[in-house]
């Protein structure tokens, strides 16, 4: 992993990273656009420069998966180097990447608008590194080089016949600093990229980025960008291993998600050259929503503001709100295996993030433009369904789901309030989950022919995580039931550990256990840059960390909140503006066995439901000091709140 330092917004790493398959091995940079990864090829320092918005968009979808999908724009070249000393410091909370090698230093960043920083220092009496940028001619692209006036600007284009549209992108290169001291040379270069999606003169946009680069400038934006980022909320744990790989989880998704409309497939934009394993395509089977599950309780809901992008464009082009697996921009689809024989399976999937996206913000405008149009018209697919008789009952959790969303989003947007009383009533008429008995104990069974048996067990749990549609209010049978099916051996650290260890957090698995589960997790599967390097995807795993350790510390998935529910009150700890179910920030701290602070912000102006801990006399009162009347309700307080106000609940 490298050797750590207390500020866990920090990862030194000793030794050249080694190339791991598919997965990138290099440290990251990125805007959330613009992404910048590090390689070698034992020769030089490599920069590979991706975007989220370029891609080759096959016509024909079934051939495409032979050289389609999103592709690097280009590649930093950077010589003269000894690779065999090499060290790299991670520094999250300023955007920097600063790097040692041979006796070079390398400093990289990437600015919050789409350039790239590159910084080099050296001693006088060596060798200057050298630096080139190359195209890559892989899948066909078309590429034009030009430099004139100190400014060097690349062209990569896939067009003509076997593409479903243009996609282009400009690369410009500028050497505009220079400096000599008494010991060393140092040397800035900007990099600036522009697509033909943003705009129809990319080339002399990308030329007037550059031009207007200034680096204290944008190196002061960038690092404003990433503090303001990470103190949206917080994590203090005791484990500071862990706390860094969610600080570095947050940090990589955030790097990957950020243009609105190209949200990050299975390997973001970290792409290098060469094909991404299916193309790097939207796959609808959990890939593709298994990143955005944890950014809501972390209180960053505008990650998620790109998700519906192409599952709305498939929607619209193809008229069919049964999504395939596999997606790609602009209503594309790609054939690349045996799908499953009920393809509606896949659009359950994809609603569960639209869903988050509701009960964490109650954003009426969004809902009204961007998350009822889809999770309506997939309620009314549904509701012939159930006139037939022709809901698996292996989906329950995912209906349910559904339509409990649907008939709270219709009552606060008051807008197709007829519907309400028929799906209450398809509710209230699902039927049972279908169960099996595993060694003895009755569990949730997914025996589905269609699934692969690995697959199925960890789905099985889908009803606690993520769909939410069961917990500890559940009925106490069915609550047995999920404690017998998270229980089964041999269920968690694997690559469906993004919704069995969260699950560990809501069943009641013992805190210590499931932290040191977590903690085998990363030390078995997290490589020095951070990311996981299992089979079959790449950032869904970033997930992972960030759902359990917030499931561990607060909990909402039905609407009550409950703090440190799946924590050792033994350990002291705190966090502060986690986004609870409804659309409060909740912050608390636990020191010496008990719960020292306890306060709620209301965003939405919604009625607030608390658990209240053991042994925590209630003290409800604003932070004017006014003293707030409430409800007790079934082992819960209730009150109501007004929009901006924060609570104190000790």
């Amino acid at each position: 992993m490298g050797g750590f330092v207390t500020d866990t917004y920090t990862n030194i790493i000793n030794g050249k990273p080694k190339n791991v398959g598919g997965i990138p091995s290099g440290l990251i940079t990125g805007n959330g656009d613009l992404a910048v990864i590090c390689d070698d090829d034992n020769s030089d320092f490599l920069l590979h420069i991706a975007k989220c918005d370029f891609w080759k968009l096959p016509s024909d979808s079934e051939k495409g998966v032979e050289d389609g999908g999103i592709k690097s724009v280009g590649t930093v070249r950077i010589g003269n180097l000894d690779l065999s000393i090499f060290s790299a410091v991670f520094d999250m909370k300023n955007g920097l990447l600063n790097f040692t090698i041979g006796n070079a230093k390398i400093n990289i960043f990437t600015a919050v608008e789409n350039k790239v920083y590159i910084e080099i220092s050296a001693p006088l009496k060596e060798k200057f590194p050298s630096m080139s940028v190359e195209m890559s001619k892989e899948s066909g692209s078309s590429n034009f080089t030009c430099s004139d006036d100190g400014i060097s600007w690349y062209m990569r284009k896939f067009d003509g016949r076997g593409v479903a549209a243009e996609t282009a992108a400009a690369l410009c290169c500028r050497r505009f600093s220079s400096v000599l001291t008494a010991n060393e040379k140092i040397v800035r270069f900007v990099i600036s990229v522009v697509t033909g999606f943003e705009t129809k003169s990319y080339t002399a946009k990308a030329i007037e980025m550059s031009v207007n680069g200034d680096f204290e400038k944008d190196k002061k934006r960038t690092a404003d960008f990433w503090r303001r980022f990470f103190a949206a909320s917080d994590i203090n744990i005791p484990d500071k291993d862990t706390e860094r790989q969610y600080h570095a989880s947050l940090y990589l998704l955030r790097c990957c998600m950020g243009n609105n409309d190209f949200p990050p497939g299975a390997y973001g934009n970290f792409i290098t050259d060469g094909n991404a394993p299916n193309c790097g395509c939207y796959c609808l089977d959990g890939s593709f929503e298994a990143p955005f599950y944890g950014v809501f309780a972390s209180n960053h809901p505008e990650m998620a503001k790109s998700y519906m992008s192409p599952i709305a464009e498939y929607v619209a082009k193809c008229k069919d709100i049964s999504l395939p697996a596999k997606i790609m921009p602009k209503g594309l689809r790609l054939y690349t295996e045996k799908e499953l024989t009920s393809k509606e399976l896949y659009s359950l999937f994809a609603a569960v993030v639209p869903i988050m996206m509701w009960y964490s913000t109650y954003d009426r405008n969004y809902a009204r433009t961007s998350l009822y149009p889809f999770l309506s018209l997939l309620g009314e697919y549904w509701e012939r369904q159930a006139k037939k008789g022709s809901i698996n009952p292996y989906i329950v959790g995912y209906i349910k789901m559904l339509f409990d969303c649907l008939t709270d989003m219709e009552t606060v947007l008051n807008v197709d309030t007829d519907k309400i009383p028929h799906q209450r009533e398809i509710l209230d008429n699902l039927g049972d989950y279908p169960t099996a008995v595993y060694k003895g104990r009755r569990c949730f069974d997914f025996s589905a022919e269609e699934m692969s048996k690995e697959k199925c067990k960890s789905l099985a749990l889908s009803p606690i995580f993520p769909a939410s549609a069961e917990g500890v209010s559940s009925e106490n049978k069915i609550f047995k039931t999920a404690r017998n099916t998270y229980f089964l051996k041999g269920r968690r650290l694997d690559e469906f550990a993004y919704i069995s260890l969260p699950c560990g957090a809501r069943v009641g698995e013992d805190p210590d256990t499931l932290m040191n589960e977590l903690k085998k997790y990363i030390d078995k599967y997290s490589m020095p840059n951070m990311l996981f390097n299992l089979k079959n995807g790449c950032i869904e795993h970033l997930g992972t960390v960030i759902c359990t350790v917030n499931e561990m510390l607060m909990q909402s998935y039905d609407g009550i909140i409950r703090i440190f529910p799946a924590w050792n009150n033994d350990k002291s700890s705190s966090f502060q503006n986690l986004r609870a179910r409804g659309a409060f920030l909740v912050s608390a701290s636990l020191s010496g066995g008990k719960v020292k602070s306890f306060t709620i912000k209301s965003l939405a102006g919604n009625i607030c439901k608390v658990r209240i801990p053991e042994n925590v006399r209630i003290n409800l009162r604003t932070e004017k000091g006014q003293k707030i009347k409430y409800k007790k309700k079934d082992g819960y307080i209730e009150f109501t709140t007004i929009p901006d106000c924060v609570y104190s609940i000790l």
